[in-house]
């Protein structure tokens, strides 16, 4: 099950209702002269905040919260962008990931070409069925020399990297995270990057396009 973690994570919204919520639970600790007992708020407010962070994230906010560090569909071709997908076939997700990679660098496919940008790309690691979900570890395992600077990017040169390997763990860590591949990708000059494909049991796909110079 995947949970919530960040203190973030509730929200203004949450954090004010929490609040009222403890107001209305100490309702009754209140003195006859309205003055509160002792521990009124800080504790009930603290365990009551603990309960927010445990709460489940669905799958789209998952999805959503890597969208978030990651940026969302986009035709930058430049940058990073997380793509949302169904493929029917586990054998098909490739084909999938070359797409969206199409689709990710928009007008600079046909500027440059698919043979500057279909040089790099390669398959540079598949998850086997015996093999522990853990995408940090396992990016971090990738030998390939034109792949290695691109994921200590993805995982460390982004603005809060501690959040980014924890979005990408509850995405891709997912028990229902069947099939799992890398490629890398670029114009074989000055830009490179990974392609992270994943796909669930029920075909539910997400694709994260990571491309920079």
């Amino acid at each position: 099950m995947l949970y919530q973690t960040s203190p973030l994570s509730v929200g203004e919204g949450g954090l004010v209702q929490s609040l009222n919520l403890v107001q209305r639970l100490d309702a009754s600790r209140v003195g006859a002269h309205g003055v509160p007992r002792p521990d009124y708020r800080l504790g009930r407010y603290c365990r009551i905040h603990r309960w927010f962070e445990t709460i489940p994230m669905t799958r789209s906010e998952t999805i959503a919260n890597l969208q978030a560090l990651y940026g969302p569909p986009s035709q930058a071709g430049f940058g990073s962008a997380v793509f949302q997908d169904r493929v029917e076939r586990a054998e098909d997700l490739e084909a999938a990931a070359l797409k969206h990679y199409h689709y990710f660098l928009g007008k600079a496919w046909e500027q440059f070409g698919e043979e500057a940008w279909m040089g790099p790309w390669q398959r540079v690691y598949q998850r086997q069925a015996a093999d522990r979900r853990d995408i940090v570890t396992e990016l971090r395992s990738i030998t390939d020399p034109a792949a290695q600077s691109s994921v200590t990017m993805l995982l460390d040169a982004i603005a809060d990297p501690e959040a980014g390997r924890r979005a990408l763990s509850t995405v891709y860590d997912d028990a229902d995270m069947d099939t799992l591949a890398v490629y890398t990708l670029g114009d074989g000059a000055a830009l490179s990057g990974l392609l992270i494909a994943g796909r669930d049991r029920h075909g539910e796909t997400i694709l994260l396009v990571f491309l920079l110079d």
